[in-house]
């Protein structure tokens, strides 16, 4: 239903990685809505207090999807854009082609353990290899939170899903590319 809204750019940004513009599909605001909505569905069945969304296409669909759910929503940056209050945490995860390296502050993960806000739905654009979004999932139960699910907007089916199945995560994604 949302494949004509998805661009696939070969070689970007690196040879032999097929890349997916997801611009048309925000451009489009019936598509973009309707899609905000199906991440919704799926998050809501399990409750989750908080939203994280890895930068930057996490961003689109997360906030949204916090909006919605009346949930708050955790920006896990990349390196570099998130001023260090002295309590800065970073880590590392690999990617197809690279990795990145995420920061957060550990006040703003405390001030949520500190309410309660344990239960986290991770939300994102594309799920690939699953390897970063693997260690995002790790990375946050190890500071308390419970990792309800992970949902994303599109899964590439290169074995993303079934890697964090194996590690007993709850997985969905609205479009299968």
């Amino acid at each position: 239903m949302y494949k004509e809204f998805i661009k696939s750019i070969k070689d970007f940004p690196s040879a032999g990685i097929n890349f997916l513009d997801i611009s048309p599909m925000l451009l489009d605001a019936d598509t973009f809505h309707s899609i905000c909505d199906d991440i919704t569905n799926l998050a809501e069945q399990y409750n989750p207090q908080v939203i994280v969304g890895p930068e930057s296409r996490g961003f689109i669909f997360g906030v949204s999807v916090a909006y919605k759910l009346h949930a708050g929503f955790h920006m896990l940056r990349k390196k570099g854009k998130l001023p260090d209050d002295g309590t800065q945490i970073c880590f590392s995860a690999d990617k197809e082609y690279g990795s990145s390296e995420f920061v957060v502050n550990k006040s703003d993960l405390q001030s949520l353990l500190n309410k309660g806000l344990k239960d986290i739905v991770i939300i994102d654009d594309v799920l690939a290899t699953g390897e970063t979004t693997l260690e995002i999932a790790k990375f946050y139960q190890s500071q308390g939170f419970n990792v309800k699910a992970i949902i994303t907007a599109i899964d590439i089916n290169i074995g993303g899903a079934e890697l964090l199945r194996n590690d007993s995560f709850d997985v969905h994604s609205v479009i299968s590319y």
